[in-house]
């Protein structure tokens, strides 16, 4: 959770985080199955891949507005975006997000149903814009591990425009 477990709302930061990195995890973590699926000769496979793809649009919808949502409670003011290495390091991630769902839109609106039609080397493509849509992944999740080590853009503004309303700062007492 790193430094983002001492911002306000906490609660509602970690449990975004958790779900935004699940939801990673089912996306970036399919990747591999998928690409063996779709080279590989199963008759089912073009349905099975139907299927992912239905079930993966809610989830990957849900990976977005929580990805928005932290980036906005992290972030909080726009002109700080590009202060901090936070900041760039967010804008490459969601430029490489931004791939990342051009490639899957192509997979769930051409290609996979260009496999269950059977046309000729619909699999072997969809194949391998998985692996580069996996390739464009691997950055993002190094980017979101280093998310870590630079102190989010919020860092620069006072205290007072940091917490939400009725939020008001305590301070923190050890025991």
């Amino acid at each position: 959770m790193g430094h983002s477990m001492l911002y306000r709302p906490r609660q509602e930061i970690a449990a975004l985080l958790v779900l935004h990195l699940a939801c990673v995890s089912f996306w970036v973590g399919s990747l591999l199955p998928l690409t063996r699926l779709a080279r590989g000769r199963d008759l089912e496979a073009p349905a099975i891949l139907a299927s992912w793809s239905r079930l993966a649009r809610p989830i990957v919808l849900v990976l977005v507005a929580s990805g928005i949502t932290l980036a906005v409670l992290m972030v909080r003011r726009l002109d700080l975006l590009y202060a901090t290495a936070y900041g760039w390091g967010l804008t490459v991630k969601i430029l490489l997000v931004a791939v990342m769902l051009a490639l899957a839109a192509r997979h769930a609106f051409i290609l996979v149903p260009a496999a269950a039609r059977g046309e000729r080397g619909a699999g072997e493509r969809l194949a391998r814009l998985i692996r580069l849509e996996a390739g464009v992944g691997a950055p993002c999740i190094l980017g979101g591990g280093r998310d870590g080590l630079d102190p989010p853009a919020r860092c620069r503004a006072p205290y007072s425009e940091l917490s939400l309303p009725g939020a008001e700062p305590r301070p923190i007492t050890r025991a």
